[in-house]
């Protein structure tokens, strides 16, 4: 019985495809923009995600001294993927100790009902 010959082009087809993924994957995290919500006013925050619809924000945290935290913070439900929501959260800003702004989270049993 005679070998079957191998399909030369399904590595490379493979490899394009995946390249293609990360290329879109990439994409759509470098869409979204990046702020340091300390250095804006609570109503400059606002505005932008109003503006934008979500952006990363730059954040201190709350229980370790120096260390900072980046999350994506939304202006509208549209924002959310999958079985998120937005719940609301409060931030620091240049002008306000606590700016209410809006991330996406998880429902649990637990979450409030809005």
């Amino acid at each position: 019985m005679k070998p079957r010959p191998r399909n030369r082009f399904r590595p490379r087809l493979a490899v394009l495809l995946g390249g293609l993924a990360l290329l879109g994957t990439v994409a759509h995290a470098a869409a979204i923009e990046r702020y340091d919500a300390e250095r804006m006013t609570c109503p400059a925050l606002q505005a932008l995600l109003a503006a934008q619809g979500k952006a990363v924000l730059r954040t201190p945290s709350s229980e370790v001294p120096g260390m900072m935290l980046y999350d994506v913070y939304v202006a509208r439900r549209q924002a959310c993927t999958g079985q998120t929501w937005p719940r609301l959260r409060h931030v620091a800003t240049g002008d306000r100790k606590r700016c209410a702004v809006y991330r996406c989270g998880r429902v649990t049993r637990s979450s409030p009902r809005y």
